[in-house]
């Protein structure tokens, strides 16, 4: 199975009285999960103050391989990983499924869902996203949410509390 399109966001930090606000995408391309365990490595080396992985590993592949980014991942300080909640259609009240990744890859992760709200025009168009949802009776952020929660605390919770969904 080929990796289409996924990306790994960084946001990174230059140092604790030069905050850079810049987001850092690195296409992994049709890296393996050595590759991107290589790559994640690279990135922790500049000491970024979050890493944001939009991948969703949700079945085993080579053992060797799925430990090496294992434990790369058990080495990040602020991690946030994807999951995908089963059914979406933002219409519902609650749901039900929620697709983790493999539990050895969120060891000490953040979890967010990164299902979308796409506009019913011919492009399919983002114009907004779900900030919550609650899947089997628990609040659930969004993917992006997450990674603010990492980055700013506290300007994530006065976003949240300023948005009903």
């Amino acid at each position: 199975m080929k990796i289409y399109l996924t990306l790994l966001l960084v946001l990174l930090s230059c140092g604790p009285s030069d905050l850079s606000t810049d987001i850092v995408i690195v296409d992994v391309g049709e890296l393996d999960r050595e590759g991107i365990a290589r790559e994640i490595e690279m990135i922790r080396a500049s000491e970024p103050s979050v890493i944001a992985i939009d991948l969703q590993f949700v079945e085993r592949k080579e053992h060797r391989k799925d430990s090496i980014l294992a434990s790369v991942l058990r080495g990040c300080k602020k991690l946030v990983m994807v999951s995908v909640i089963e059914d979406f259609t933002n219409d519902k009240a609650q749901y039900d499924s929620l697709s983790l990744p493999l539990s050895d890859f969120i060891v000490n992760a953040r979890i967010g869902y990164a299902n979308t709200i796409l506009e019913k025009d011919d492009l399919g168009t983002l114009k907004k996203f779900s900030v919550k949802e609650v899947v089997n009776g628990r609040t659930e952020f969004s993917f992006a949410v997450q990674t603010a929660l990492a980055f700013d605390s506290l300007k994530t919770v006065a976003f949240i509390q300023s948005n009903d969904r």
